[in-house]
Order: structure tokens, then sequence, then C-alpha cells
């Protein structure tokens, strides 16, 4: 999965966020900033986006993710 499909995938999901990808097409570092982390435990934000990968996971389009998923005011 190339980088603009990743980019596009995540942003209709996250409307808004600031997201960064960088890596290669095997293993792919993705930040999150968004307020939909509000309140959210860092395992249930990463669970919520895996939620949104698992397909491409399962396809193989996707092989191995490391995220950093805040929100305005972590980031700042």
């Amino acid at each position: 999965m190339d980088v603009k499909e990743l980019h596009k995938v995540l942003s209709d999901h996250f409307n808004g966020a600031l997201l960064q990808i960088e890596g290669d097409d095997y293993h792919r570092l993705i930040t999150i900033v968004s307020d939909d982390f509000m309140g959210l435990t860092r395992l249930a934000r990463q669970q919520r986006v895996n939620k949104i990968l698992f397909p491409f996971f399962q396809d193989g389009s996707l092989h191995a993710v490391t995220m950093k998923l805040l929100t305005l005011t972590e980031a700042s």
C-alpha cells in the first residue's frame, strides 16, 4: 500500500487530523494528531486505528505499522 493510499484511508476516518506517514512498503510509521483520541487510552487509540487498517493487513498490502497517536494538546 503506497503512502497516498494510506493517507486517504486514514484522512477519511480522521477528518481534519494531522497525518504523517513514513517508511517503506514493509514498515510504516504513522503519526496521527487528532482530538478524536481525547479521553481514549493508548491501547484504545491503537485499536481504533488497527480496526481501520485490518483489511489491508489481511490482504497483505500492509505489513507492519508503528503508530504515534496524539491529541492536539499532547502534540504541542
